[in-house]
């Protein structure tokens, strides 16, 4: 059911011609004989890599706090609290702040952290088959 209307393939009247499309692979191709970046495009890249380092910092900066806040409570808690207890506590804790700096992106603390829970649980004989 046609209206006689015909839609026409020429742009409408005052547009620009459409892009010439190249493909994928001759732009892979050019390489090295790429246009070098913009202005802007540098601009946009240092300002990228501020906003990550500012980032990253600030969630350093807040593991850190949550590190603080837990020896607080340790520090009151663990006077009243027998050795099994203390020992449950420790163990918990490392695995609640573990899971944090994975989250946060803290990877060297998260090793750490991993190697100290590796550690403890070794000692205490958790880990043997």
């Amino acid at each position: 059911m046609s209206t006689g209307v015909e839609p026409s393939s020429e742009p409408p009247e005052g547009s620009s011609t459409p892009a010439v499309k190249k493909p994928f692979s001759e732009v892979i191709a050019r390489g090295a004989d790429a246009l070098p970046p913009l202005p802007v495009d540098e601009s946009a890249a240092a300002l990228e890599l501020r906003l990550q380092k500012e980032t990253d910092g600030r969630n350093e900066d807040r593991f850190y706090a949550f590190a603080f806040g837990t020896v607080i409570l340790d520090m009151a808690m663990f006077q009243h609290l027998p050795a099994i207890g203390i020992l449950c506590v420790f163990l918990l804790e490392i695995v609640i702040l573990l899971g944090l700096a994975k989250r946060l992106g803290n990877e060297h603390i998260s090793i750490l952290l991993d190697y100290l829970f590796h550690k403890l649980c070794e000692r205490i004989g958790l880990g043997k088959d």
